[in-house]
């Protein structure tokens, strides 16, 4: 009987215990633990818009267009859409794909064109391996006189 008594004592302080280590710990969610999280996507810092300001309607506005990474993961820029329509172009001369290191910028060489003197306007458009941001787009305005 004293053994029974003893065991008894004995799993009630295993049941205190293992309740007191539970309540201090918090619960544990097993619902998603397949093991470390995935850093978040690389991002990249352009500017929305650019104002290319007024220029001569015979000569081709050069713009340098900073892009920059600052995530801790490599993105590269397989290509860019360079836009010709019956009122202008845009083109870059910078050497495709390129990679943009962690914490870096790559400065890409553009040059618009009009053929007539107005406003310009034009999306530019980025394209890189980024998971879910595929495409960036960059809207570049001016007036050619």
């Amino acid at each position: 009987m004293r053994t029974k008594a003893c065991l008894a004592l004995l799993v009630l302080a295993a049941g205190i215990l293992a309740g007191a280590f539970f309540l201090r710990a918090g619960p544990v969610d097993i619902a998603g633990a397949t093991g470390p999280t995935a850093a978040p996507p690389p991002v990249l810092d352009v500017p929305a818009g650019v104002d290319l300001g007024h220029w001569p309607v015979t000569e081709a506005r050069p713009v340098q267009l900073r892009v920059g990474n600052p995530s801790d993961q490599p993105v590269k820029i397989v290509g860019v859409f360079e836009a010709c329509t019956p009122g202008g172009c845009v083109k870059t001369s910078t050497e495709l794909p390129a990679v943009v290191p962690p914490g870096a910028h790559l400065e890409l060489a553009l040059l618009c064109t009009r053929w007539a003197p107005g406003p310009y306007s034009c999306n530019f458009e980025i394209y890189t391996d980024i998971p879910g941001c595929l495409v960036t787009t960059v809207r570049l305005t001016g007036t050619v006189e």
